[in-house]
């Protein structure tokens, strides 16, 4: 199956892969040689959408390519999912379907990140740096990441000293501050939302965090938008 999207540039889409565009743009579709398609559509929109593209450092348009057809499978299961709950118009199905959707966000950020320059690393690198973005909030631990892939904290650290020279905790630290950038800068959340969304026990604790890293306090950063430094 062939998209044509913005600039007249065409993509290949084939089966079992994800094609993610930024809705409100047009997408020419046609068939391939396959004597059979089958499309599903899922839009997902509101301010919410935005904040995830950012959460989950999605980029848009763009082709995902899973692993394994059971990774696959699953997607679709959760698609089928969202669109059954909806066609119950049914309020009680509301947080079902809010789960559902994270859910599906991140097992499609996993393997966006998965098809990417992740490659470079080794799978224990690449699952761990998966982890550390999708539980920025609930602040997991490096042990539990350790626990969660059968692999003790030492051999943790060493690999991510190798590949990414630095500590685990000098990675989250690092994508903290690299997705509060990009929360600031939009204006709908306020420096406490961005505290709360990137694990912090308080604004007090963020800001503090925020000023030894960028030397600049956030609020200072949102009114003046300085040239910050980067590390």
């Amino acid at each position: 199956m062939h998209y044509r999207g913005d600039g007249d540039q065409v993509m290949t889409l084939h089966p079992g892969e994800v094609y993610l565009q930024i809705p409100g743009h047009d997408v020419l579709c046609r068939n391939g040689t396959e004597r059979k398609t089958h499309r599903l559509l899922l839009t997902l929109f509101g301010g919410i959408t935005s904040f995830y593209s950012i959460w989950f450092g999605i980029a848009a348009p763009s082709i995902i390519k899973f692993k394994s057809a059971s990774e696959a499978d699953a997607v679709l299961s959760m698609i089928k999912r969202i669109g059954t709950l909806l066609k119950r118009k049914d309020r009680n199905t509301a947080v079902e379907i809010y789960s559902l959707c994270n859910n599906l966000l991140a097992s499609l950020a996993n393997a966006y990140h998965a098809s990417s320059e992740r490659r470079l690393y080794p799978e224990i690198v690449s699952n761990a740096i998966f982890r550390i973005e999708s539980n920025l909030e609930s602040g997991i631990t490096i042990r539990e990441i350790a626990a969660k892939l059968g692999v003790s904290e030492m051999t943790l650290l060493r690999a991510f000293h190798k590949y990414l020279s630095m500590s685990p905790s000098e990675y989250v630290l690092k994508v903290r501050m690299e997705k509060a950038i990009k929360m600031l800068d939009n204006p709908d959340y306020t420096i406490k939302d961005v505290a709360s969304c990137l694990g912090y026990k308080n604004q007090l604790y963020f800001s503090s965090a925020f000023r030894k890293y960028y030397a600049v306090s956030p609020s200072a950063y949102r009114k003046e938008k300085p040239l910050l430094r980067m590390r």
